[in-house]
């Protein structure tokens, strides 16, 4: 049987994967952009959301499955699976707006980084009780 949670959060964040890839190819091909970003900041900033993704969620998905498969309770994985999406969306909301600072990109790092820390310390837990 699948980890029914990890099963969830892991088909959601594909399609924004997808849907983040396609981004990238259309800013690509706007901007004739081959490679990289060639030095043009609209496909820097395709490029960043799109690596920025790519560097967080997959850790953040394997603490979800292995505390899963620990036997963590639905409320905690849910939580950690709801705030990496809404973390990524405001990141992304935010970055495609301004390559500065905004409230949407910030609090997007805030909740990233907030279900790392929790899965972590979830995972850690047990070694200290």
């Amino acid at each position: 049987m699948l980890p029914q949670v990890t099963s969830l959060y892991l088909g959601l964040l594909g399609f924004m994967y997808v849907a983040l890839s396609i981004y990238v190819i259309v800013h690509r091909y706007k901007y004739r952009v081959g490679m990289g970003d060639g030095a043009n900041p609209q496909v820097l900033k395709a490029v960043r959301i799109h690596g920025n993704f790519i560097e967080y969620v997959p850790l953040v998905l394997l603490m979800i499955l292995v505390l899963e498969l620990s036997g963590a309770s639905p409320v905690r994985l849910h939580g950690l699976g709801a705030m990496l999406i809404a973390g990524r969306i405001a990141h992304f909301i935010g970055l495609r707006r301004t390559a500065g600072v905004s409230v949407p990109r910030a609090l997007g790092v805030v909740l990233t980084l907030l279900a790392l820390l929790v899965g972590a310390g979830s995972l850690l837990l047990p070694y200290f009780e």
